[in-house]
């Protein structure tokens, strides 16, 4: 099969043909607290014509769950799993990196640990941490806590 400059040039992709569509959240989705104009609409067309449409986005604050309620209360319809945050791709590379439980110490937020505990990671708490603490490996997303232990 040959490959023209129409089928491999994205500019010129009948996006018609497209049966599935990633959008990033923060800054096209909404920009803070605002939706961004006519996005809702837009992503409400395309599920209309049958497309798939999922969300990512690299903050890591906050669970999927509560990412895919922020959507539905823009009137987009969402599912939890629709959406994947970079705390669900960290957790997911994790699990197949460790064969059996493994212990982890998080400086995050809800939505890292949330992830983590879902594939049965145990997250070592800041108050077990010490210089004797052994853990299986520490993962960092942002964190706002005005204080840590380290």
């Amino acid at each position: 099969m040959m490959l023209n400059s129409q089928t491999t040039n994205p500019a010129t992709r009948d996006l018609q043909s497209l049966s599935t569509y990633i959008f990033d959240l923060d800054g096209v989705i909404w920009r803070g607290s605002e939706p961004v104009e006519g996005a809702a609409e837009s992503v409400r067309r395309l599920q209309a014509a049958g497309k798939r449409c999922l969300y990512c986005t690299n903050n890591s604050k906050k669970t999927q769950k509560q990412f895919a309620a922020r959507l539905r209360e823009m009137g987009i319809d969402c599912r939890d799993e629709e959406v994947i945050t970079s705390s669900v791709a960290t957790a997911m590379y994790l699990a197949a990196q460790f064969t059996g439980p493994f212990l982890v110490y998080v400086i995050g937020e809800e939505g890292i640990i949330t992830a983590l505990q879902r594939i049965g990671a145990r997250v070592v708490p800041d108050i077990e941490i010490n210089n004797e603490t052994e853990v299986d490996c520490v993962v960092v997303g942002i964190d706002r806590k005005p204080s840590r232990k380290w």
